[in-house]
């Protein structure tokens, strides 16, 4: 529940950005490196009423879903919404790698450089894929507790990893040669997206167009976000506390607004609130990412392995047709017990061990 709260705290402010960069979309100012983007998002950084006022409205779409049920709403538009994304996503990749920056960009993706390993980034990456994969905030949970019996759940998780992993590496080899074609600073933090990708659209052919139609399905894709992180706090309200499927969403849409002020002013009324180079929405993220998000997954394997009845568990990963589950069952047993709880442990070891080595 903490957990949940804390990422919509700013989840639901970065996407009233997108709503922002739609509204600024349609309005034309994506017009070649002329256009400064990143004098767009500073201004709205600057602005704290305007922020407040897009999470507002993110928030009052997201909780007219879910208060609702999302199987006639989100399912629906993610069904059209995600292919049109991905066909977009492709096409702009395509188009990143023949900019002047592309050859630098992939070196910097992907070529190891051991030297810049830092317990910080271990930590950072973990985030990464638990934040990316919904794991350690109930989203899964709660959307797991609604598939049908017949669903093999270890088939699902893979398919699901490998497009995660898939879209994540697209992600960068879309952006990371624009950052270094357009010489935007790459440790930008979470606004980096909206000071690279307008600079693409400028250069293209339809551009215009390309630009609107990759913010509207950016903003399906956080939406659908935040009506899995609203769902698992809706659930449980629902499920241990009886509440109504409208109250609940309005209650969870209520504590999220006030705790999204935090995020929202962190340009303004709090840009002089600073942890080293951190603001506050930045060191909100890495708090959640770094610390919250392994934590609770730690808490989950743990409570998983341990307390979890092994035939319950059984039930859930083994396939009677597959002779396959039967043999992985002992593996992924291992894991969750040990595997997976002692790489996040040996994470924050790390990352513990490298700050004392550079302290002393």
């Amino acid at each position: 529940m903490v957990a949940s709260f804390a990422v919509i705290s700013y989840y639901t402010v970065v996407s009233g950005w997108v709503i922002h960069f739609i509204v600024q979309g349609v309005a034309g100012h994506f017009t070649g490196a002329s256009a400064h983007p990143e004098m767009i998002i500073d201004h709205l950084l600057s602005r704290g009423y305007l922020q407040i006022l897009l999470a507002s409205v993110h928030l009052i779409i997201t909780t007219s879903i879910v208060a609702r049920g999302i199987q006639n709403g989100i399912e629906r538009s993610a069904k059209i919404f995600m292919p049109i994304l991905f066909v977009i996503m492709c096409f702009l990749v395509i188009h990143s790698l023949f900019l002047p920056g592309a050859t630098d960009a992939l070196r910097f993706l992907f070529y190891p450089d051991f030297s810049k390993l830092t317990g910080n980034a271990i930590i950072e990456a973990l985030g990464h894929a638990l934040f990316t994969l919904s794991l350690g905030f109930g989203a899964m949970i709660a959307y797991g507790s609604y598939l049908k019996t017949e669903v093999h759940l270890p088939s699902e998780a893979v398919f699901v990893t490998g497009i995660d992993t898939l879209l994540s590496l697209c992600a960068g080899v879309l952006i990371f040669p624009i950052v270094f074609t357009a010489h935007v600073d790459s440790g930008t933090g979470p606004a980096l997206l909206f000071k690279t990708m307008p600079v693409l659209f400028g250069q293209l052919p339809l551009g215009y167009w390309v630009g609107i139609a990759f913010f509207v399905c950016l903003y399906f894709a956080a939406l659908s976000a935040s009506v899995a992180l609203f769902e698992g706090l809706v659930a449980y309200l629902v499920d241990q506390r009886k509440f109504r499927r409208p109250t609940a969403a309005y209650t969870v849409a209520g504590i999220s607004f006030l705790l999204a002020l935090i995020s929202a002013l962190s340009g303004s009324l709090f840009k002089n609130v600073r942890v080293g180079e951190r603001g506050v929405l930045e060191l909100i993220d890495q708090v959640i990412i770094n610390w919250t998000l392994p934590v609770v997954t730690l808490g989950i394997l743990l409570y998983v392995g341990y307390k979890v009845p092994e035939e319950e568990k059984k039930m859930s990963f083994v396939d009677q047709k597959s002779l396959v589950s039967v043999r992985l069952y002992p593996t992924w047993s291992a894991a969750i017990k040990y595997l997976a709880p002692g790489l996040i442990v040996l994470a924050f070891l790390f990352q513990f061990f490298i700050g004392f080595i550079k302290g002393a």
